[in-house]
């Protein structure tokens, strides 16, 4: 069975004397918004796909990984055969693939989730007022962030117990919170930072694409998409 693991950044705007700065943490949580995995350390400066490289997952995925299992990103990632992303320009603008990006988009709304429950719980990751002096104001601004999701996990697990759902409640006011008014949304920065890319052509590229190809063709079979309609 595959297993659909979802991928974001997590970016908290850190207000001080000297304006404002960026604390970065690469965020991996699953479908029933559990986060299970954290990069952390990172200015809001660093490349998505550099925090990425930092994560547990990405440095031992052989061991989180089995079988078939994957990981869904945004395209501010490069494509592995583990690893899917949607169609960048100029591709996205085939039929086909605006439709596969399209259905991508609507699971990616669970990550969106998965990080509002957490903001909308901690209400200080909205917009922490911590001044970054030094590297180690830093470290307290990233501690501060990682406390957060630990309390923030131990307290789902408990929920979940007490409610008998393997999931959070989709009406849980803290998911609600969290999606609302969020001053620091990093939709727009991340699409300007995400150029560094790794060249099309090698092997690993390759068969990154055609994994991507063959979850298309399942998706197209299972939502009965033809696409000879759309030459017609």
């Amino acid at each position: 069975m595959v297993g659909v693991w979802l991928m974001v950044h997590l970016l908290v705007s850190i207000s001080g004397l000297t304006g404002t700065a960026k604390v970065i943490s690469t965020v991996v949580s699953m479908p029933n918004l559990r986060i299970i995995d954290v990069g952390y350390g990172f200015t809001g400066s660093t490349h998505d796909a550099s925090a990425w490289q930092k994560t547990r997952i990405y440095s031992e995925k052989e061991r989180y990984l089995e079988g078939n299992e994957f990981i869904w990103a945004d395209s501010a990632y490069p494509i592995e055969e583990w690893l899917v992303a949607p169609y960048k320009k100029p591709e996205h603008d085939e039929p086909e693939n605006e439709l596969f990006n399209n259905h991508l988009s609507m699971i990616r709304i669970r990550s969106e989730h998965a990080i509002g429950f957490l903001k909308g719980r901690f209400q200080s990751l909205k917009d922490l007022r911590i001044l970054i002096r030094n590297a180690e104001t830093h470290k307290l601004a990233t501690y501060w962030v990682l406390a957060c999701v630990a309390v923030h996990s131990f307290a789902m697990e408990i929920e979940a117990e007490e409610r008998g759902l393997s999931s959070a409640d989709e009406n849980d006011p803290f998911i609600v919170e969290g999606l609302s008014s969020d001053p620091n949304s990093d939709d727009d920065e991340r699409g300007l930072r995400s150029g560094q890319r790794r060249k099309d052509g090698s092997q690993r590229t390759q068969a990154a694409r055609a994994r991507r190809e063959s979850l298309k063709a399942k998706l197209f079979q299972a939502i009965g998409y033809d696409s000879s309609e759309d030459e017609e």
